[in-house]
């Protein structure tokens, strides 16, 4: 894992209970650059103007799950990672959330501070990754374009 600056990128943490909230921050404030949603359309809200490196949710939550939110911030931002907090091991559930890229992890609660540190800078050094492989491959994939259109349309 590279060695990076945790607190320049942004980790949106979502929860309905505000312990839980409190938690994470009186865990990580120090060690990472957060923000916090009380709710799903709360954090919906925040994503018009922030474009999270990882997106950590509860699962349970009134209205929208911790799962549909992960789903629809994939659809906005293909290269945030997202964790899933559980404290119920509904392994179906968990892994259909997998398998649909909605869900890139999952953590049980309760859990530890030490051991999500480690998944924190994972998920961060695996989001900036993606993004710059994507980066890497944007002039490459119009290159090719150029090359089909010269091939189909010679001057």
């Amino acid at each position: 894992m590279r060695e990076l600056d945790w607190t320049s990128f942004d980790v949106l943490v979502v929860d309905d209970e505000q312990d839980n909230l409190d938690a994470f921050r009186f865990a990580f404030r120090k060690s990472f650059r957060l923000h916090y949603a009380d709710g799903a359309k709360e954090a919906l809200g925040l994503l018009a103007g922030l474009k999270p490196t990882v997106v950590v949710a509860d699962q349970r939550m009134p209205k929208m799950s911790g799962i549909e939110l992960l789903r629809q911030v994939k659809a906005r931002y293909v290269d945030t990672y997202t964790i899933l907090l559980t404290a119920y091991a509904e392994l179906e559930v968990l892994i259909d959330a997998v398998n649909s890229g909605a869900v890139d992890r999952y953590v049980q609660k309760p859990w530890d501070s030490k051991e999500l540190t480690l998944i924190l800078r994972q998920a961060i050094d695996t989001a900036t990754t993606r993004a710059e492989n994507r980066r890497l491959r944007e002039p490459e994939a119009q290159y090719a374009g150029d090359l089909g259109r010269q091939q189909r349309d010679p001057i």
